[in-house]
């Protein structure tokens, strides 16, 4: 991100609702996948698993809300097997330019980002690359990750988009429960019928630019 020599253009046209990319398998990352296989004309998404049973998962899927629907999507990605993209395979991790400029193209060409963070079950506030990503794409973004990371991006000068959506997510300790609020808010996103970049284009300008101007 700090190699750009240019910051790419906010435009508020794009094809998709929701980007959401994954490589390596967590629990949160794959009931996410699950949730959005529900959508899946409304999404790009990259890396579904086909898995007898959710591994290792400290979510509890019984306690999710059935209008989620994530029984379902499971159902759908144990169908489908293992697919990497609907098209080609997508290379999420900074290995060069190319893979850097096409990462911001499918982040660009989506409404809004859901970032399946490093981290989701730690205690502490954290971020990586992929929330940076979403920001030097201009991109809105709802975050699975610890409580308190969009407080943190807070106090550290960026902004968030609660005047939009709700974000209260942040402050669920709960990792069920903030998985759960954190997918109300995506299935708000796409079950919308109009979506509006223009109307966040001061935040989404902000952010790129605070984040260019940190040393």
């Amino acid at each position: 991100i700090r190699s750009l020599s240019t910051l790419p253009n906010i435009h508020p046209y794009f094809s998709k609702k929701i980007c959401c990319l994954n490589r390596r398998y967590t629990d949160y990352r794959y009931l996410a996948s699950a949730f959005l296989s529900n959508y899946i004309n409304d999404i790009s998404l990259t890396q579904h698993y086909s898995l007898p049973t959710v591994e290792n998962s400290l979510i509890d899927i019984d306690k999710l809300d059935y209008r989620l629907n994530i029984k379902t999507g499971l159902s759908i990605l144990h169908g489908q097997g293992r697919i990497t993209n609907y098209q080609t395979p997508v290379d999420v991790d900074y290995t060069s330019k190319q893979a850097s400029d096409k990462l911001i193209a499918i982040t660009q060409n989506c409404f809004c980002s859901l970032v399946t963070e490093s981290k989701f079950h730690s205690s502490m506030p954290n971020f990586s690359e992929k929330t940076l990503r979403a920001i030097i794409s201009g991109r809105p973004f709802v975050l699975l990750a610890p409580q308190g990371t969009l407080q943190l991006l807070k106090d550290l000068g960026f902004k968030t988009f609660n005047k939009f959506w709700d974000e209260s997510y942040d402050l669920e300790l709960d990792p069920t429960k903030r998985f759960e609020k954190a997918m109300f808010v995506v299935k708000e996103i796409l079950e919308k019928e109009h979506l509006d970049i223009e109307t966040m284009m001061s935040i989404l300008q902000h952010n790129q630019q605070h984040l260019a101007s940190i040393p």
